[in-house]
Parts: structure tokens; C-alpha cells; sequence
């Protein structure tokens, strides 16, 4: 039942004094002149924007003097349009700024709206939640015109698109300097890595010469899921839901850096897996993928949570549990991470062993200043990860804004 105030259309439940409009009575697909491949050059005045560049950076360039004319005499988009793909990832939508740029004919679109009933800024994002026009069931694979024009929305009057369109870009510009914030502490973290883990930069109150060694030396333990039939003891067994007395199974999908995730695809009872203990994760260590195209992902095991490792991972453990960290960031610094690309090896797939992984050269100053490093280390990645989650709630929260504002369960007076 449709609660007062709100009527049922095509397109979902909205408020009465909203309209259900095809974009095609509202706006005019438009595109560039066709540019061809002999047209462009590698480097030039005029970036040329092609559906792989759209919203990146341009690989091709145009003539200041084909930019004017073909400007001139064709379609060409007005600063605030809307550029959406009609190939590719579809319906990625730009907002053109209108610096000097030309786009890639039937690719990349925009609409030419009546603005005195559809403002761009609600088309834009309007884009992020639209049903694009199909037959039922059926995949899309190109937005024909036909399709964008077919199109049904949800149309408030202008003055509300307006406020709707405001609250949503604030949203977006609080999403931005957050990405930014992190860009800018990943970064710097980066060049602290550079510096610290290899002596160029020491902390206060630290000095002497640094040592090298093999990684195998700070381990109790370096091995991998080996020495017995894995599809006759484990295969059988697993499960896909986590149940009472199963442990997860960490893949090499399940991390990523210091990120862990124990909601994984298979659990494994216990009584079976205590029967390797080797590849039981209990205690803090380093994880490497050693198979496929994660070679050189390394992982910080956290430890505090049991759970059975799966093949293709190198696990190392310490005869110190707090030099996990200090391996795990130089094996993960650009010095760490070319020493694991200089022994792997190619044929079907990339493959990194365990002799390599021991034999791995380690730049050692003392504990007290290897702990010292790590912890400075520990904090910028505590401070980036904080960020991470306020950025990840931002845009679960610009999500359901958007699922509110745009269909008027939400409104805005």
C-alpha cells in the first residue's frame, strides 16, 4: 500500500508532486565529430579523451587548429555537462569543467537538457542510482541513444533537484578530502619507509652500524602447506558458512597488507585442522603469496584469532613475535619488494619458494631500534587505517542518501 502523499510509477514509489519522465523529453544525447586514429598524436596541445582515458589521463592529443574548428561547427559540451560512458564501464559520468578537451564520438555522451526542469548537477548524480532502459532480463553491453532516451527518472521541480543535487555534492567534496588526507599520509609513510628501514634516516638516540642478514635467521619457522594429500584431508571437509568448531581458512584473496579478512569462502573443522599445526595461524607472523599474480603481497598476520592457512602462502614465524612487524614493512618497502620480484619465477604462473623467501637479506640495526622503526611505522598505518574506515562510513552514508533523496522518501524543505 502506498502510503499518503506518494504514488506508484514505473519506476518505483515517489512523491505525487514529483514526475515520471523519459530523459527523452527532457534532453538531447549529444557527442563530438568523429575524431580518426591519423588525427591524433602522442603528445600534444588538446588531450583527446578516449572511453579507456574517460576520467583519467589522456594518451592521445588533437591540434589546437582541428579542436577550433571541429568546436565551432559541431556538438561540443558546455561547462557543467554531464559526460557519461555509453561503452565500457557504463553510465561513468564526468562533470566536463570546460578546460580545453575533446572527447571520443558515441563513446562518451552528454545530454543537452531543458534546464528549466532537469539541472545537470541532479542529472549527476542521478546517474549513480538510474535503471537504464532494457528489455527485462537482459545485459546491456552499449547505451545506444535509444536506451538513454527510453530511460525513465524520477523529476522533483527544479528548486529541489537543486537541494538534493547540493547535500549530495557536499557529501562528495567531504569523500574527496578525505581520499585526499589518505593519498597524502600514504605517501608520506612511503617516503619514511625509504628512509627508515634502510638507515638513510635514523631515529633520535640511535646510532651505530647495521648488520645483514637472512630472513630465515629471525624465524622459528619458514614453510607452506605441504606433505600430505590436500585433496583427499582437506578438500573433502570444507565448508562455505562458518559454523560451530571451524576455523576460517586464510587464502591468498583473505589479505592484503595488514588488512585481514576472516569472513572467507571456506572453514575447516578444527579437528581436522590441528592435525597441521604448521599451517595453523595463532600467533603474529608474516605471510607471502608465493603463487600467481599476488607474488610479492605481504601480509601481517595479527594474531589473537586461530585460523588454518591454504596453499599457496609462505608463512613465517619468529623466535620474536615483535619482528614480525619489522620483516613484514621491509619485505614490504620497494627494497623488500624487488628482492621477491628478482627470484620469481615465470612459466604458467609466477612462483616465489620457500629457500627464496629464507634466503631474503635483511637490513638489521639493533632490537631497540628495529622496534623503535616499527612502531613509528605502526602509527602511520593506526592513523591511515582510522581514515580508511571514516572514508568507507562516508560512502556507505553518501549510499543511502542517495537511495533516500533521490526516489523522495527523504524530502527536503
Amino acid at each position: 500500500m502506498v502510503k499518503p502523499g506518494y504514488k506508484q510509477t514505473e519506476i518505483g514509489v515517489i512523491p505525487e508532486d514529483w514526475e515520471e519522465k523519459k530523459l527523452g523529453e527532457l534532453a538531447k544525447v549529444c557527442m563530438c565529430k568523429r575524431i580518426f586514429a591519423d588525427q591524433t598524436v602522442e603528445n600534444g596541445e588538446i588531450p583527446f579523451f578516449k572511453i579507456g582515458t574517460f576520467g583519467k589521463e589522456a594518451d592521445a592529443y588533437i591540434s589546437r587548429s582541428l579542436y577550433e574548428d571541429f568546436k565551432q561547427r559541431f556538438s561540443y559540451p558546455q561547462k557543467g555537462d554531464v559526460l557519461i560512458s555509453a561503452a565500457g564501464t557504463l553510465g561513468r559520468s564526468v562533470i566536463f569543467d570546460g578546460k580545453d578537451a575533446y572527447f571520443q564520438d558515441s563513446n562518451i555522451v552528454w545530454l543537452d537538457t531543458d534546464k528549466a526542469r532537469l539541472c545537470n548537477e541532479y542529472l549527476y548524480h542521478y546517474y549513480k542510482v538510474i535503471q537504464w532502459a532494457s528489455s527485462e532480463g537482459s545485459t546491456i553491453a552499449r547505451l545506444y541513444n535509444g536506451i538513454i532516451c527510453n530511460t525513465h527518472i524520477a523529476l522533483p521541480k527544479v528548486e529541489e533537484q537543486k537541494r538534493i543535487a547540493a547535500v549530495l555534492s557536499e557529501m562528495d567534496r567531504l569523500i574527496l578530502t578525505l581520499e585526499k588526507q589518505i593519498s597524502k599520509k600514504k605517501a608520506i609513510k612511503q617516503g619514511a619507509m625509504q628512509e627508515l628501514l634502510t638507515g638513510k634516516r635514523r631515529l633520535p638516540g640511535f646510532e651505530g652500524a647495521w648488520k645483514t642478514k637472512k630472513l630465515g635467521e629471525y624465524c622459528s619457522l619458514v614453510t607452506k602447506q605441504t606433505g600430505f594429500d590436500y585433496s583427499a584431508y582437506i578438500k573433502p571437509v570444507l565448508i562455505t558458512q562458518k559454523m560451530p568448531n571451524t576455523l576460517p581458512m586464510i587464502q591468498t584473496i583473505n589479505f592484503r597488507g595488514r588488512k585481514f579478512s576472516f569472513d572467507t569462502d571456506y572453514y575447516i573443522p578444527k579437528t581436522v585442522a590441528l592435525q597441521f599445526p604448521n599451517i595453523v595461524l595463532n600467533e603474529k607472523c608474516v605471510l607471502f603469496s608465493i603463487v600467481g599474480a599476488s607474488v610479492g603481497n605481504v601480509g601481517l598476520y595479527p594474531g589473537g584469532t586461530t585460523a588454518f592457512c591454504g596453499g599457496a602462502i609462505g608463512i613465517t614465524r619468529f623466535h620474536d613475535e615483535q619482528d614480525a612487524a619489522w620483516i613484514y614493512y621491509y619485505m614490504s618497502s620497494p627494497d623488500g619488494q624487488a628482492q621477491i620480484h628478482y627470484v620469481t619465477k615465470g612459466g604458467a604462473q609466477a612462483t616465489v619458494t620457500i629457500a627464496d623467501i629464507r634466503n631474503f637479506k635483511i637490513p638489521t640495526p639493533e632490537k631497540d631500534e628495529r622496534d623503535a622503526i616499527s612502531s613509528v611505522l605502526e602509527n602511520m598505518d593506526h592513523e591511515i587505517e582510522v581514515l580508511e574506515e571514516k572514508l568507507a562510513k562516508y560512502r556507505q552514508v553518501k549510499q543511502g542518501m542517495m537511495q533516500q533523496l533521490l526516489t523522495g522518501k527523504v524530502r527536503l524543505v
